[in-house]
């Protein structure tokens, strides 16, 4: 444009001014680049207006037609990306435009670096048919060649973009994220960028040029040039190559319906572009707005990544139209961009850093071809733990943990997932190596075995049933050692099975029965295998278990010995299970075979004794005692057996046989016992049998022959209807069993009182009774005041004469003082029975004289106990006679004592 040009738009300057200082533009959301540059120049002088006039040239002569509104020739330059022009034109004006006016440009700015972003729309559910709208079905004639429609269909009626995989006018380009969509406005069909470089009128969008495909525009062209003359013709021709030989400008005027046609149709031509967003935002004000809509277009386009999987189908399926790389790769430029700018203003740096992370995982996502994972919820907590599982789930090892490291989730599970299947597989080294991860070796051990621990001894076991031996030892022969594996035994088992699955044989999975009794059943491969698995991370109850399910009591007793381990292991983890599958022989073999002194396994034997005996467990006991040659034990539990259940002295009868076995234990124990020095004794006394001496063991022994004896005679009594246990109930209550001579002394003496009143008649058997007081130090006493009681009780005089009688004749100690006091007892019964008349023989019988006195006035014979008391001038008796004989009302008696006792006074 010239220098007159230049004039008009000086002319126009105070008009552009006004209208950018006060913020009047007509229209609030044009752009303002060519305005502010001419009001600024107004502003100044001329000089500097004629010299910026010339950055516009040649389309001068445009922005001057929309000088009434300044903010469309800005919104102009900005489509047509005029940007180094806009700035420094915005620099020239910068201190003259209002803050109105600067968030009007920012909200113009951030509109169009939206639409830098902008990916188009992306069919999210490709189906398969072919289907079109009326309009679109009738451009085909009956030759199959394409025909342009006589009238432009609405937008309602173009092909839709999900109908069509590939370019309707070439048919050779897929679609894709840079082979965009595009539609003819003039037949409606969805043709690639290549093939609609071509703009013209149609009908329907005023007098704007819009986008149409080169069927359309060749068979337009076509039918002008042939409606015109010859040199009409040459002339469009020529216009029309001119055209096309030329850039495409979006332009703008004062024509409301034009300029929203323009925006209408307007996209930038290398949209989505990262650089073209910034550079446009480049010129936005220095303020939060600028990052807050970085940060909104990066969840935006995190958003469209999300809904471009099609969720519809069973099974997630990727848009394959979609570069998931590319997407992600802008969202970081953006987040980026947004922190630097965040950063200047000290906020939100932490959500860019979120969003940043998101596109790390998104890119594990990608990388690993699994844009089909991406969660629809968004990568909160929730879906980035489904991410992971869904990874874990695909064998994707390496994504997952890359996922679980940006994310910050537990990786144990992944290590362990991925050692099972390497385990699986037959890659034993490798599968070491990922356990070892999620796994912790120590000391101490654990108290059970970790639950992926069984896992992993599950896997391997199950795989040496399902394995043919076969393949098991080609891999031996091939490795002669673990750490130098290359084949996997579970590959070659596989190949050899596949002649026999052509043929429709399969192999049998089923384990087979183990008939071993000692020793692995396990390949040895597989068991130490194991082994190394159990010793690094297994508990000791662990161990010991895997080798006793595996028949491997030497190795688990071995382990039990280098470990020392605590005896309750040894006794719930070894012995118990031995105990419930019968092989308490072979366990104890084995021991003997580990020490035949059995020294070592003092403490776990002894725990295992205590441990039975609380839990009443009394045979598997006996069985041990046996085994530890603890004969005193042995006859002691041979004693329980026998008292075990008894209500009567017949139910013990039956139970003999175990007091001849207590007694056979007793004298094989004098007979193999070391009775040596007293030192060698000590030695024994530490030993894991108990040792007695000599005169001990001998006194068990009398005592079992004693019940022996005692049982007998009872027995008889029970069998001929002699009441035994209901007499020993009388005498007492309560009773808590059978009393025998293995109990207290309170039993003993029970028995012996019970032997003396169940004998036909005391001489039968009180020898026994005797016996029983002499062996346990009984009171002898005690034991026949009891009888005599119960004698008195029974009114059997004469027994109680013939019990006194036994008592003197039986070389008894003080057997004076002893039948004194039995007489006393039984007298003092009868006298509280009234039984009066039968107590003279008795109270003849004591000796001593207090006695024999204290017996008549019990027994209210006072006359008999004054003539026994005057007899021996005994006046304190005589006082005791008078007080008795006041009491009952003998006058006679009373007199005679008062007489002697008036004798007595005067001499």
């Amino acid at each position: 444009m010239g220098r007159a040009n230049g004039q008009t738009a000086l002319r126009a300057v105070p008009k552009i001014s006004n209208k950018l200082v006060r913020g009047r533009a007509t229209q609030p959301d044009e752009a303002v680049c060519s305005q502010l540059r001419t009001a600024r120049m107004g502003r100044a002088n001329g000089q500097t207006a004629l010299r910026a006039v010339p950055k516009i040239s040649p389309e001068q002569s445009q922005y001057l037609t929309l000088i009434g509104q300044p903010l469309l020739v800005l919104e102009e330059l900005i489509m047509n990306t005029h940007l180094e022009l806009l700035e420094r034109v915005l620099a020239s004006i910068s201190l003259l435009v209002s803050p109105r006016l600067r968030g009007t440009l920012d909200d113009l700015l951030r509109k169009y670096a939206a639409r830098a972003l902008d990916m188009g729309r992306l069919p999210n559910h490709l189906e398969e048919r072919l289907d079109v709208s009326l309009a679109v079905s009738e451009l085909a004639s009956n030759s199959g060649e394409f025909v342009m429609p006589d009238t432009a269909p609405q937008k309602s009626q173009w092909m839709r973009d999900e109908e069509v995989t590939e370019c309707k006018c070439c048919r050779s380009l897929v679609f894709s994220m840079f082979n965009r969509r595009h539609h003819c406005r003039r037949c409606g069909r969805v043709v690639c960028a290549a093939c609609s470089t071509r703009r013209m009128q149609v009908s329907g969008y005023g007098d704007v040029s819009v986008r149409v495909c080169d069927d359309c525009y060749s068979q337009t062209v076509s039918s002008e040039v042939s409606s015109h003359s010859i040199e009409s013709k040459s002339s469009l021709e020529a216009e029309l190559k001119a055209a096309d030989t030329q850039v495409y400008l979006w332009r703008l005027n004062n024509d409301v319906v034009h300029n929203s046609t323009v925006r209408e149709e307007f996209s930038y031509e290398y949209a989505p572009s990262v650089s073209l967003c910034l550079a446009i935002l480049k010129l936005h004000s220095d303020n939060l707005a600028y990052p807050r809509f970085l940060l909104n277009s990066c969840k935006y386009m995190m958003q469209r990544l999300w809904r471009e999987v099609d969720t519809r189908a069973m099974n997630k399926v990727a848009n394959t139209e979609v570069d998931y790389n590319l997407v992600i790769q802008m969202v970081r430029s953006l987040a980026l961009a947004a922190k630097v700018k965040y950063s200047q203003f000290g906020s939100s740096v932490a959500e860019c850093d979120r969003l940043l992370s998101e596109a790390d995982v998104l890119t594990t996502l990608v990388q690993a071809g699994c844009a089909d994972l991406i969660p629809v919820q968004g990568l909160n907590d929730a879906g980035l733990r489904v991410v992971r599982d869904l990874l874990v789930d695909k064998e994707l090892w390496l994504p997952a943990m890359d996922v679980s490291t940006k994310a910050g989730l537990d990786k144990t599970g992944i290590w362990a997932a991925w050692g099972k299947a390497c385990l699986r597989a037959g890659c034993w080294r490798e599968a070491r190596d990922r356990f070892s991860h999620c796994l912790e070796p120590g000391d101490p051990r654990p108290a059970r075995n970790p639950p992926l621990l069984n896992d992993i001894v599950q896997i391997l076991v199950t795989g040496a049933y399902n394995m043919d031996p076969g393949s098991i030892e080609a891999h031996k022969s091939r490795n002669t050692e673990f750490t130098s594996v290359v084949s996997c035994p579970a590959v070659l088992h596989t190949l050899a099975s596949l002649k026999d699955i052509t043929r429709g044989i399969y192999p049998q999975t089923n384990v087979t029965e183990n008939t071993v009794i000692i020793g692995p059943k396990l390949d040895s491969l597989f068991y130490a295998e194991c082994q190394y698995y159990l010793s690094t991370y297994g508990s000791h109850a662990g161990i010991l278990a895997f080798y006793l399910q595996h028949d491997d009591l030497a190795a688990a007793l071995r382990h039990v010995f280098a470990r020392k381990l605590d005896p309750e292991i040894f006794y719930n983890i070894v012995y118990i299970p031995c105990l419930r599958h019968d092989m308490i022989a072979d366990l104890h073999l084995e021991m003997t075979l580990l020490d035949s002194s059995l020294d070592k396994w003092k403490p776990y034997l002894c725990h295992v004794c205590l441990q039975l005996e609380r839990r009443g467990l009394l045979n598997v006991l006996y069985q041990l005692q046996l085994f530890m040659k603890d004969n005193v034990r042995a006859a002691m539990s041979c004693i329980r057996f026998y008292k075990a259940g008894a209500r009567s002295y017949s139910d013990l009868a039956t139970n003999l046989r175990h007091l001849h076995l207590a007694k056979k234990h007793l004298e094989d124990e004098l007979a193999t016992g070391r009775w040596g020095t007293p030192d060698q004794q000590a030695d024994m006394s530490t030993g894991l049998s108990m040792k007695l001496k000599p005169w001990e063991v001998n006194q068990h022994i009398s005592t079992i022959l004693r019940q022996m004896e005692v049982n007998k005679f009872l027995h008889i009594c029970e069998i001929e209807h002699r009441p035994v246990l209901q007499l020993a109930a009388q005498l007492f209550p309560p009773l808590t069993g059978v009393p025998t001579l293995f109990g207290s002394n309170a039993e003993r003496l029970q028995l012996a009182v019970l032997v003396v009143l169940c004998g036909k008649n005391v001489e039968e058997a009180f020898g026994m009774a005797f016996r029983i007081i002499q062996d346990y130090h009984l009171k002898a006493g005690q034991v026949f005041c009891l009888v005599g009681s119960k004698l008195a009780s029974d009114n059997r005089i004469v027994e109680i004469e013939q019990l006194i009688g036994s008592i003197q004749s039986s070389g008894i100690s003080d057997p004076i003082v002893i039948c004194d006091e039995v007489l006393g007892v039984s007298l003092q019964v009868l006298a509280e029975k009234n039984e009066l008349g039968a107590v003279e023989p008795l109270v003849r019988l004591i000796t001593d004289l207090d006695k024999k006195i204290s017996a008549y006035i019990h027994c209210r014979q006072l006359k008999s106990a004054y003539l026994l008391a005057v007899k021996n001038n005994r006046l304190e008796d005589v006082r005791r006679i008078l007080h008795e004989a006041e009491q009952l009302g003998q006058t006679k008696i009373q007199y005679l004592c008062m007489k002697k006792l008036e004798q007595g006074a005067h001499t």
